[in-house]
C-alpha cells in the first residue's frame, strides 16, 4: 500500500534513471555494510582460519563489484561469437591463444586458450617443471603474455636461474653454485637485461594452500592484468577441507583452479605427479596421482616422459625406431574440443630446456612462432 501511494507523489517518469541509480547505490551500500560486518565478526572468531575469512571477503567483494553487470546471454549471443571467431580464422593464420613457442603444441591446440586448465603430468624428474617454464618463457618473451608462477618446490631464484639457463646455454646448477668464467658472466648480464622488465610475477607467501593461491591470482589479475598462471604442483598444494581424503582435497584444488581460470578469463597450467609403473613406464591418464577428478576438471591433459631415463634406446609406436637420446615424448591424452595427439621434443638436460624436434621442417611450411592474436580479440 505504501509503495502504491508513492506513485501518486511523482508527476512524471522523467527522472526515473536518477532515482533508480539512488536505489542501486543504497543497495550496494547496504551490501557493503553486511559484507564488512560479517568479515569483522569472522576476524574476531579465533576458531575460523584467517585465510578463510580473507577468501570469503574477497569473493563477496568481487560479487559486489559485478552488481548490475548482466551476464545472462542466449544462443544467439553464442552463435555471434562463433561467427566472429570463424571470420577471424578465415582472415588470419596466427594462433587463437597464447603461443608456447613449441610448434606442434601450438599447431594442435591453437596455443594456451583463455579459461583453460592445462594439466602437465609425469613421473618425478621427467621434466614437468622444465616444460611449463619453457612454455611460460616463450609465451612472455614472444607472445606478450603476463604470467604468475606459484611453486611449492623451488624458489623464485631457482626458477629464474632455469630461464636464464635456457637463454644462455649455461646450466642452472652452474649459475647458482659454481664459479663462472668472465664470458659466462657477461652473457648472463646481457640476457638478464632483456629479461629484467618481463611481466613475470611471484608470490611466495601465497603458495601453501589453494585459498592463498586463488586470492593471489585475483590480486595479480587486478594489479598486473596477468593472463597466464603456472602452479607447481597439485599434490603439494594444501586445502582447507578438514578431515577429507587426499583424493577429495586434490579434486577440490583442481576444481578451484579451473573456476579461477574461467572466472578471470585466463589460462592456468597446473603440474601433477604420476604414480610410478616401472613395468609399463609410458604414462597414461589413469596414473594421475591422487584423483581421477583431475582429468575431469582439466581441459587439456599433457603427459610427458623421457624413455632414455628408463634405459630404452628407441621409442615404441608411433615413433618406432627413433633413438631416445635427448628426446622426450609429449602426449596430449585429453583435449576438450581438440582431441588427442603426441609429438617429440628435444630436451637439453644441462639447461632443462625443451625445443622443437624438427625446426627446418617447420620453417619450410611457413610456421611463424611470433604470430599471435591479441588476447582481447573476442
Amino acid at each position: 500500500m505504501y509503495i502504491t501511494q508513492l506513485t501518486s507523489k511523482v508527476a512524471s517518469a522523467a527522472h526515473i534513471e536518477h532515482h533508480a541509480r539512488i536505489i542501486v547505490q543504497k543497495a550496494i551500500a547496504r551490501e557493503l555494510i553486511r559484507i564488512t560486518t560479517t568479515a569483522g565478526v569472522m576476524a574476531y572468531d579465533e576458531s575460523i582460519d584467517i585465510e578463510e575469512t580473507q577468501s570469503k571477503l574477497q569473493n563477496d567483494l568481487i560479487g559486489l563489484l559485478e552488481t548490475g553487470n548482466n551476464r545472462e546471454s542466449n544462443i544467439s549471443d553464442a552463435l555471434t561469437e562463433i561467427k566472429d571467431r570463424i571470420n577471424w580464422n578465415q582472415r588470419n593464420s596466427g594462433l587463437s591463444g597464447i603461443g608456447t613457442g613449441l610448434f606442434n603444441y601450438d599447431q594442435f591446440t591453437g596455443g594456451l586458450q583463455k579459461t583453460d586448465l592445462i594439466i602437465i603430468a609425469g613421473e618425478s624428474s621427467q621434466g614437468k617443471t622444465s616444460l611449463a617454464l619453457t612454455m611460460l618463457k616463450n609465451a612472455v618473451m614472444r607472445h606478450k603474455a603476463r604470467a604468475a608462477v606459484y611453486s611449492l618446490e623451488m624458489s623464485k631464484s631457482q626458477l629464474v636461474a632455469r630461464i636464464l639457463s635456457q637463454e644462455t646455454d649455461i646450466s642452472a646448477k652452474k649459475i647458482l653454485n659454481k664459479t663462472l668464467a668472465n664470458a659466462e658472466i657477461n652473457e648472463i648480464i646481457k640476457v638478464s637485461e632483456s629479461l629484467n622488465s618481463l611481466p613475470v610475477f611471484f608470490d611466495e607467501s601465497s603458495s601453501s594452500n589453494i585459498d592463498q593461491i586463488c586470492n593471489s591470482i585475483r590480486k595479480l589479475k587486478l594489479k598486473h592484468e596477468i593472463n597466464l598462471v603456472v602452479v607447481d604442483y597439485l599434490q603439494l598444494v594444501g586445502s582447507n577441507l578438514k578431515n577429507r581424503t587426499d583424493e577429495s582435497q586434490i579434486a577440490d584444488i583442481t576444481r578451484r583452479l579451473k573456476n579461477v581460470a574461467k572466472e578471470l578469463n585466463i589460462s592456468v597450467i597446473a603440474l601433477s605427479q604420476l604414480s610410478r609403473d616401472r613395468l609399463h613406464p609410458k604414462p597414461t591418464k589413469n596414473r594421475l596421482r591422487g584423483s581421477g577428478q583431475i582429468e575431469e576438471a582439466a581441459d587439456i591433459v599433457v603427459l610427458i616422459w623421457r624413455p632414455e631415463d628408463y634405459e630404452m634406446d628407441t621409442f615404441g609406436e608411433p615413433y618406432k625406431g627413433v633413438k631416445t637420446a635427448g628426446l622426450a615424448e609429449v602426449i596430449i591424452a585429453k583435449g576438450r574440443n581438440i582431441g588427442t595427439a603426441s609429438f617429440l621434443l628435444k630436451f637439453n638436460p644441462e639447461t632443462t630446456g625443451f625445443y622443437d624436434y624438427s625446426p627446418r621442417i617447420e620453417a619450410a611450411i611457413g610456421y611463424n612462432p611470433n604470430a599471435y592474436l591479441e588476447p582481447d580479440r573476442f
